[in-house]
């Protein structure tokens, strides 16, 4: 499986915190390329196939393939990973911590690394680990990236299904998109189940495109 990383100038509105008043020096050595697949890696283990990187630069920044500049200038190291994650919905990886935008990528990377051992060891159930890098509801970097991938995760984490088959056949993503309604719907589910309607709908706007293209 795949894991497609989209490139986006960072949102400060939606940084939490004024940032550090220092960084600190680096402490990895690895290549980027070797980064950047470590990060695909733990990804995969998760079953995402879409990601969002935010860094702080401009759109000028970025090339018309998605990818940063080679010469691109940042403001900040600062970087944020989102996706959507099964049974915790759209997560937030922010990183400042590092002088570099490289080395907090990194950061982000074995993070997930450290969480996915507490999955092996039994530890934790249903990525409990991962609920506290749960995004705010609205104006989350993930809602404004949303892909066509990470719509038919959102309909699959609430409705069930093949995310692929969500993404590739209308009459599976409909099905399981009334599935989802019924699961999520605040009328008859209660309003802790608004955000997640909320965000069904985001996705349904995605989905229905998508199909009708």
């Amino acid at each position: 499986m795949s894991v497609d990383f989209t490139f986006r100038p960072l949102d400060h509105a939606t940084w939490q915190g004024d940032g550090r008043p220092s960084y600190k020096s680096c402490r990895f050595r690895a290549p980027y390329r070797d980064t950047l697949e470590l990060l695909r890696r733990e990804l995969r283990h998760l079953n995402v196939r879409q990601a969002v990187i935010e860094m702080d630069l401009t759109e000028g920044d970025i090339r018309i393939d998605g990818l940063p500049r080679a010469n691109a200038r940042y403001n900040s190291p600062r970087v944020r990973l989102s996706f959507e994650l099964t049974d915790v919905g759209p997560v937030q990886y922010p990183c400042d911590t590092f002088s570099d935008h490289q080395d907090n990528i990194r950061a982000i990377a074995k993070t997930l690394e450290a969480q996915r051992a507490q999955t092996r060891y039994g530890a934790t159930r249903r990525n409990q680990q991962y609920t506290g890098w749960k995004a705010l509801p609205g104006g989350s970097a993930t809602e404004v990236a949303m892909t066509v991938d990470i719509a038919s995760a959102v309909v699959r984490r609430i409705g069930g299904g093949d995310p692929q088959e969500i993404r590739n056949s209308a009459a599976e993503y409909r099905t399981c998109y009334r599935r989802a309604v019924k699961a999520c719907h605040p009328d008859t589910n209660g309003d802790e189940y608004t955000e997640d309607f909320q965000r069904l709908q985001e996705a349904k706007r995605i989905l229905d495109k998508h199909h009708a293209a």
